[in-house]
């Protein structure tokens, strides 16, 4: 992990600067690469004899341009693949780079882990990994913490420890954290009618992806999907893992009203709204399951790291569940 970074400068920049300085050195560093695997291949050309022996037939490849994974692009390069092993190797760098972890305070009571520039599981799990840690060994003044896709928000009293000294107690904490693996999690099932007057949007997203609405219930309800985090209203999953055959843009207008229990789609994501809000998210069904409690000692059914299927039930069903429900 990389060391604690200074809060001036590039951490005070907006996000559209910042992201514009890391693609900036992103692509020095891949032009280092280049360079270097040039300058590599030139001199074992300057290493080998001018001619070569007249039984050693010369073998002419047509070879493939080598393609470097820099996180937030690829960028493909004209190199033969005996240099393509030094290349990588800065390809991996390159990546390391962009992965390495930032703090970024968060006015004086806050300070803002970075773990990775993507969504993707295995940051999620580092995140969630480091949280773990800081519970269960909290530094002194620490009082709460917000896990999200990429991000730890740590919040602590300063008159007890200074935004350095959390940040010194933060990387410890990097440091001491189990392995990155996924853990155990909890899988919930949530049963929901789709379509109706349970989900007015669902034969849009079927046109939208030239499907029929059997077929996107289908890739809705086969699907695994992670709870990345809890947000935007009480009780909210963001959850990963939708089939992009069945992904939709928000609605161009947002809904005044959205019953509590509706499933939408916005872009590549699925989600559930545990209460009555406005929202812009195509609602293709309606779940019975209420998410939010707030009179149980854990409001939230779901929790970040569980696990979420979809399970199609009828109107009968739904009512008659809606009916057993506990209020």
């Amino acid at each position: 992990m990389g060391s604690v970074q200074d809060p001036g400068n590039f951490q005070q920049r907006n996000p559209d600067d910042r992201h514009a300085v890391v693609g900036r050195r992103v692509c020095r560093f891949a032009v280092h690469a280049v360079d270097h695997a040039s300058r590599a291949q030139d001199a074992r050309r300057r290493e080998q004899p001018a001619t070569a022996p007249a039984h050693a037939p010369v073998e002419k490849k047509q070879e493939k341009a080598p393609v470097i994974d820099c996180g937030l692009f690829l960028y493909p390069c004209e190199i033969p693949d005996k240099d393509a092993r030094s290349f990588f190797c800065y390809a991996k760098l390159i990546r390391r780079w962009t992965d390495l972890v930032n703090f970024e305070p968060l006015g004086e009571q806050a300070v803002l882990v970075r773990l990775g520039m993507e969504i993707r599981e295995e940051t999620f799990y580092e995140v969630t990994a480091l949280a773990a840690e800081l519970e269960a060994r909290p530094f002194p003044g620490m009082w709460e913490m917000i896990p999200a896709f990429t991000t730890l928000t740590v919040f602590y009293h300063p008159h007890v420890s200074s935004y350095e000294q959390v940040c010194s107690y933060v990387e410890k904490a990097l440091h001491s954290r189990p392995a990155n693996s996924a853990p155990t999690s909890r899988v919930v099932e949530i049963p929901v009618c789709y379509g109706g007057e349970f989900g007015p949007d669902l034969e849009f997203v079927a046109e939208q992806n030239g499907l029929d609405v059997q077929e996107v219930v289908k890739f809705h309800t086969n699907a695994e999907y992670l709870v990345y985090m809890i947000g935007f209203a009480p009780g909210f999953p963001y959850l990963g893992g939708m089939p992009e055959e069945i992904a939709a843009p928000r609605k161009s207008t947002p809904r005044i009203k959205i019953p509590a229990g509706s499933v939408g789609i916005a872009g590549k994501q699925t989600g559930v709204y545990p209460l009555e809000t406005p929202g812009g998210w195509q609602i293709i069904g309606q779940t019975p399951v209420r998410l939010f409690r707030p009179e149980s000692e854990r409001p939230s059914l779901l929790q970040g790291g569980d696990r979420v299927k979809f399970r199609a039930v009828t109107v009968d069903e739904f009512q008659a569940w809606q009916e057993g429900e506990t209020p």
